[in-house]
């Protein structure tokens, strides 16, 4: 049977850095197939079966995936900030982080780690430094952040006929991910590591490999989002700028650097009168990927993952 657990990133990322100095963020990694997002039909309902899930995405029946809500999504952030333009400059091949036009509104040398399961509610909220000065008034069209490239996880997902698959710790040729086992033992905490976010798309025209960039892709419901991998740099210095800081291997990465349009490219404005920013995000039913595939006959769960969801910036 193959296995479809090769991930790629495809992010959607939330900041926010004064006032309330609060933060959530949600990190895609997908098989090369999913371009597309698709929610998976409620957990143990009749619509919840392998063939249901293969057919989302109608460009091959045989294996399919979907979203779903995560028991446990954890990871550690490094800086986040707003900007006035693209932090991201350079051509093809030669993309670098730039934060001249960019104001950091949180920062921390060991970084900060926080779970973003949603747990009992929709949503979840972590504490954050704060920043030390109030970010200028000014329109925002970007916000980024630097996060390690390792996650915590774990889920589990129950078909139709009352089939449980709940996460233990897997690992394949590319890597660490989420390993579906049958049966109802609680789910198990399963690392993920982020080693390159190329992937092969002819139409976006970015192609798999050790990648240490991603190009601009849209975000299901409108915004874009860009990243680039990075090695263990000195943030605090600013030496993770320039494409110096760029992994040139599956060894290297030990930062991943993201950037998103704010409010799904509505810029953000923040104003003398303004007081605040803060970010509704939710991973309920969005945060967690469920892989599926016939290629056994009989059809299986064969991989979870981390998936996407989408911020709300909020002024007051």
């Amino acid at each position: 049977m193959k296995n479809y657990s090769k991930k790629y990133i495809i992010s959607h990322l939330g900041i926010l850095g004064f006032s309330s100095s609060l933060l959530f963020c949600g990190l895609s990694a997908n098989r090369a197939k999913a371009m597309e997002q698709y929610l998976c039909p409620e957990s143990g309902s009749a619509n919840a079966t392998i063939e249901y899930i293969n057919n989302l995405d109608s460009s091959d029946t045989t294996y399919g995936s979907c979203l779903t809500t995560p028991d446990k999504f954890e990871l550690t952030i490094y800086e986040m900030g707003l900007c006035t333009s693209d932090p991201i400059t350079g051509s093809k091949g030669s993309r670098a982080w730039d934060k001249t036009n960019c104001v950091t509104t949180m920062i921390s040398a060991s970084g900060v780690t926080v779970d973003l399961a949603p747990g009992d509610s929709s949503s979840k909220q972590a504490a954050l430094p704060s920043a030390s000065t109030r970010p200028p008034s000014n329109t925002y069209t970007h916000a980024f952040i630097l996060i390690s490239n390792k996650f915590k996880l774990k889920g589990s997902y129950t078909l139709a006929d009352g089939t449980r698959y709940y996460s233990t710790q897997g690992e394949d040729e590319w890597g660490l991910y989420g390993k579906p086992v049958i049966g109802s033992a609680a789910a198990q905490e399963h690392g993920e590591e982020l080693d390159q976010i190329g992937g092969e798309d002819e139409e976006l025209g970015w192609t798999v490999g050790d990648s240490s960039e991603m190009p601009y892709l849209a975000m299901t419901g409108g915004g874009k989002v860009a990243a680039i991998l990075l090695k263990n740099c000195d943030h605090i210095n600013n030496q993770c700028i320039g494409t110096t800081p760029k992994v040139a291997s599956k060894l290297e990465p030990e930062r991943l650097f993201a950037v998103f349009e704010t409010n799904s490219g509505s810029p953000v404005t923040i104003s003398d009168s303004t007081q605040g920013l803060e970010v509704e995000l939710s991973v309920k039913n969005v945060g967690y990927a469920v892989g599926t595939s016939s290629y056994d006959g009989s059809g299986s769960i064969t991989y979870f993952g981390s998936a996407p969801f989408k911020p709300k910036f909020t002024t007051f």
